[in-house]
């Protein structure tokens, strides 16, 4: 059941809004993001108000389509939370050079764990916003979402993507390996 939360009915101003948002945010939050419930509560404010100024006229904004913004809200930053703890973890896992292998060849394992720390190797000496670009590309992630993985803008993070892999290639070659 969803709880009723309308702009309309607070008209004491945006902190009784806020407050009203931040209940339904800590209804809907895991217990372990209760530190964070303010910071999705401002996430809700901001897409509540931009979706208000996309509208000409008068508009009310229904407890129904507020409590999808918080939803969405909680979600959006629960996969920020998994997406920047996946990118610390490849990166602790390129720096100590350990790389999975399942059903291979003892030579094709060998010689991938050895790419692997040459890779690894590359990646520590690029500078650190470019290694968190590439890292999280290499990971499959698209620009947009490596923008807002790294806060930045989307041509930021596209510049930080391609001149890391450059450099990743250039350092590559100098030790041997061609991409």
């Amino acid at each position: 059941m969803e709880p009723t939360v309308s702009v309309a009915s607070y008209p004491r101003g945006v902190r009784d809004v806020e407050d009203a948002l931040g209940t339904v945010v800590r209804r809907l939050c895991p217990r372990d993001l209760d530190p964070h419930v303010d910071d999705i509560t401002q996430q809700v404010l901001l897409r509540m108000h931009r979706a208000l100024e996309a509208t000409e006229g008068p508009r009310v904004l229904t407890p129904s389509y507020q409590w999808r913004v918080a939803q969405s809200a909680v979600v959006d930053h629960v996969r920020r939370q998994k997406s920047q703890q996946r990118l610390k973890t490849s990166l602790s896992h390129h720096q100590s050079g350990a790389v999975p292998a399942r059903g291979l060849q003892p030579e094709v394992q060998v010689a991938g764990r050895e790419i692997g720390q040459a890779i690894g190797v590359c990646l520590g000496r690029l500078i650190a916003s470019r290694r968190r670009a590439v890292v999280s590309y290499l990971q499959g992630h698209s620009v947009p979402e490596i923008a807002r993985q790294l806060d930045c803008g989307t041509k930021r993070a596209e510049n930080l993507v391609y001149r890391g892999l450059a450099d990743l290639r250039s350092s590559l070659r100098e030790m041997g390996i061609e991409p």
